[in-house]
């Protein structure tokens, strides 16, 4: 018998996992520190809330995500394109696990 609770928690986690480092990425590809980031987004940001965001700690609200792209020069139709592609790789992952 399968455990898919768990089977769930090990793709949410490499799901999660992804997130954090695209996140990271896209900061440093872009040449900014968490608080020149953080500038750029809604006025409420600190620097602490971009290392929680990076360090898994916190969640990323889908609004905030849209402006850490636009923040960080991603073009959001390509990054949305990457997430799809991702979404297939883990749904294939699921499957493989389920077999």
């Amino acid at each position: 018998m399968f455990n898919y609770r768990r089977i769930m928690e090990r793709v949410m986690s490499s799901i999660h996992e992804d997130s954090r480092q695209q996140l990271i990425s896209m900061r440093k590809e872009a040449g900014l520190t968490q608080s020149e980031l953080a500038k750029r987004l809604i006025p409420s940001c600190t620097q602490a809330t971009v290392s929680r965001w990076e360090d898994g700690s916190s969640s990323i609200p889908f609004k905030h995500y849209i402006a850490f792209c636009i923040a960080c020069g991603v073009d959001i139709g390509s990054y949305i394109s990457d997430e799809s592609e991702q979404t297939k790789a883990n749904q294939s992952n699921v499957n493989k696990l389920a077999d």
